[in-house]
This record gives C-alpha cells, sequence and structure tokens, in this order.
C-alpha cells in the first residue's frame, strides 16, 4: 500500500521506483525520503525553498550517519493506522 499526504508531487517513475522498493524489502514498514518545499509563492517561500534545495543533501547525509541503520521518520506518517504495530516492521 503506497499512502501519500495530500500535497505530495511525485512522478510515475517514482512512484514505480517505490514500488520495486517495497517488493525487493516486503518487511520494511515505511519508506520515506526528505521532505522539500516546492511551487512557494511568497519572497519567504521562496528563499525556503532555495535553503532546502541546498542544504537539505547535506543534513540527510549526516542525519542518515548519525541514525545508521534507523532511518529517517518524518510527517504524519507515523500516526497512520495501517501502521499499527511497528514494532514488527523494519523502518528504512
Amino acid at each position: 500500500m503506497i499512502v501519500l499526504d495530500a500535497d505530495s508531487i511525485m512522478t510515475g517513475e517514482a512512484v514505480s521506483s517505490l514500488v520495486r522498493l517495497m517488493e525487493v524489502n516486503p518487511r520494511t514498514g515505511i519508506i520515506q525520503t526528505m521532505p522539500k518545499l516546492a511551487k512557494a509563492q511568497t519572497l519567504f517561500g521562496r528563499i525556503q525553498q532555495f535553503a532546502s534545495r541546498l542544504y537539505s543533501p547535506v543534513f540527510a547525509a549526516g542525519l542518515n550517519f548519525w541514525q545508521q541503520g534507523a532511518g529517517n521518520y518524518w510527517g504524519p506518517q507515523r500516526d497512520h493506522p495501517s501502521l499499527s504495530f511497528p514494532h514488527q516492521l523494519r523502518v528504512t
């Protein structure tokens, strides 16, 4: 099952890649990436979007280094009812 936020933007290629990852790792509980701001319209939003594109890869690399196998865990997906038994799943 793929659960997306209402404001998620994904290409067909990205969804296909996600499905392949889920098929290769059937015990995986959740697959996430770093959130990115898109289509900002205000000056502040555009500055945040630029900073996110510039610094997110470095931040993600550092976060992944320190968390090692635990992975990141962002947003409301952590409260999704289908994840009622997260202790039985591997978070990647």
